[in-house]
Parts: structure tokens; sequence; C-alpha cells
């Protein structure tokens, strides 16, 4: 996904997060993102299709901030 393509439509709306999603990262072939929030959460989407993968709880407050690192794919916050 390139930015030329978010200017011209919509992709997907990505809808799971209770509350704000204070941040998103993207892998760096786009295939996958990353969203954090006020819900406590760290979510794993496959933006193209709109699919919420999998989501990581147990966090005491808010995620502020997440971050992808390139292959293998790990996640820190």
């Amino acid at each position: 996904m390139s930015v030329s393509d978010l200017l011209q439509k919509e992709a997907n709306v990505l809808k799971g997060h209770e509350g704000a999603v204070l941040a998103v990262r993207f892998n760096s072939d786009g295939n996958y993102c990353l969203s954090c929030g006020k819900d406590r959460t760290i979510r794993l989407w496959n933006p193209h299709r709109g699919i919420h993968i999998k989501t990581y709880k147990s966090h005491g407050r808010e995620v502020r901030d997440v971050h992808v690192t390139p292959y293998p794919f790990y996640l820190s916050h």
C-alpha cells in the first residue's frame, strides 16, 4: 500500500479498539500493521483485507506507542 493508494480511496476501516487509537505502525512490506490505544491493547491486522489477526492484552495502562522491527517480525512497546 502506498501513499498514493491512500489518497485515492479509503482502503479499509479497522474496527476493534474501544476508545482512542494512539499509534499505528506498518511492517516494512505493508502487509501487517499494529495499533495500540487507550483500551490497553495492541492489535495485529492485515490492512489489505481489513482482518483483525490477534489482540495482545494485559497491559496495566494505555499503550501509547508500538514499534515493528524488520524480519523476523517482532513488536515492542
